[in-house]
């Protein structure tokens, strides 16, 4: 694999805590992440191992997006011209309430089957 070395990152952090953010390359060339932060009593081990669980579940998935951007792009596909496609990890309350709302503000158009996402964006343009 290759790793990215940041200096930036070596240096001590002003407040106690802890978090950690991964990300990989799908064979599709999509970027996918994970993260979680950390919270009394939650140990540095579970953080990694349910960060790299998360990880590894969406790659294996087949997912173009991550589990946390499947439902904030909605509001970016509904505004663009024509169709968006992506495909999720799974089905959420988040997914499935973000394009019940763009249905109802922007009357788009949106069909899930499986895990594979369309929305036909409204063609919005600014003035």
């Amino acid at each position: 694999y290759d790793m990215v070395d940041d200096p930036a990152y070596e240096k001590a952090s002003i407040q106690a805590g802890a978090c950690l953010a991964l990300w990989a390359r799908s064979n599709k060339g999509c970027l996918i992440g994970a993260d979680m932060a950390g919270a009394r009593g939650r140990t540095a081990e579970y953080i990694g191992i349910r960060t790299a669980e998360n990880l590894l579940e969406d790659l294996q998935r087949g997912a173009t997006v991550d589990r946390h951007l499947a439902d904030q792009i909605i509001p970016f596909a509904a505004l663009a011209e024509g169709w968006s496609s992506y495909l999720i990890p799974a089905m959420t309350e988040h997914v499935e309430t973000r394009l019940w709302l763009m249905e109802k503000m922007l009357g788009t158009k949106t069909e899930v089957r499986a895990n594979l996402v369309r929305i036909q964006g409204i063609g919005y343009q600014r003035g």
